[in-house]
């Protein structure tokens, strides 16, 4: 079965580049579950994780993957 990892990347708009903020990428059954969890990690992570006082600094945004594994053949 198809399995999809979503990765969060905090990004600076002041010097354009993005930061890996989860360091083991969550794991979903299906796409659906990964691309919700996506918006409400994101949300979660700008308006509770981080200081308002660095989003205005850096001019933080989030962008996030749902990358699909494939199955290997062992």
């Amino acid at each position: 079965m198809t399995k999809f990892l979503l990765v969060i990347y905090l990004c600076s708009q002041i010097n354009q580049q993005c930061y890996q903020v989860n360091q083991q990428p969550y794991e979903y059954e299906d796409y659906w579950s990964c691309m919700r969890d996506g918006y409400g990690k994101s949300f979660e992570l700008l308006y509770s994780d981080t200081k308002r006082e660095n989003v205005e600094k850096y001019r933080f945004s989030t962008r996030w993957t749902c990358a699909e594994m494939k199955p290997s053949n062992v």
